[in-house]
């Protein structure tokens, strides 16, 4: 099996082709693709920073297998929390965990083999997964969510504390069961023939 995880360059189309031909002949590929930049550590300094789309030039391929990875960010009320200082100016700092919409917490499916008994997986700064018809006869199967209470914004976009400074409502969190991770299986045509 191939794993190609966190590219963080653009794909050559020579590195696509090789990727291509493994798949065509009967090759596992997993994908583990972050499709947007943000900078914790510029969160250190200021409380707000931006999300970036993040260009890999894998799009034709994943487009070519009926998948898109969007240029969004998805916020959601299951997530982790992060320690935040919630003592007034002037006073001892005392941290207290937050909810981080940013650091989604996936569902896994259920029922399929692969997700069967995981418990919620940790993500940061994730983007929503779409299925497409592509060129391929392939069966897709969503592997993991968001939960019922999930947010998606195009990027470029603002990610920053205030997020935290209102409690969000229905309105706010205004999709649900947003895919994150898709399992293709079949036969598939070259985009390269």
């Amino acid at each position: 099996a191939l794993i190609i995880a966190e590219p963080t360059k653009p794909f050559t189309e020579q590195d696509k082709a090789v990727i291509d031909q493994y798949l065509m002949s009967n090759g596992n590929v997993f994908f583990l693709s972050d499709n947007i930049t943000v900078s914790m550590d510029s969160l250190k300094k200021s409380a707000v920073t931006y999300a970036f789309p993040k260009d890999l030039n894998i799009s034709d391929l994943l487009f070519n297998w009926g998948v898109r990875i969007n240029n969004t960010i998805l916020l959601d009320n299951q997530c982790a929390k992060i320690p935040m200082n919630t003592a007034a100016f002037g006073e001892q700092p005392r941290f207290t965990p937050v909810p981080w919409y940013y650091f989604p917490l996936f569902r896994p499916h259920d029922s399929h083999l692969i997700t069967k008994n995981i418990d919620v997986v940790k993500s940061e700064f994730a983007s929503s997964i779409d299925t497409i018809e592509g060129n391929c006869n392939l069966q897709k199967t969503i592997l993991m969510t968001s939960s019922a209470y999930a947010r998606v914004l195009a990027t470029p976009n603002m990610v920053g504390f205030n997020v935290l400074q209102n409690t969000p409502n229905k309105e706010f969190f205004n999709k649900y069961f947003v895919p994150t991770a898709v399992l293709l299986e079949g036969q598939c045509k070259s985009l390269y023939q």
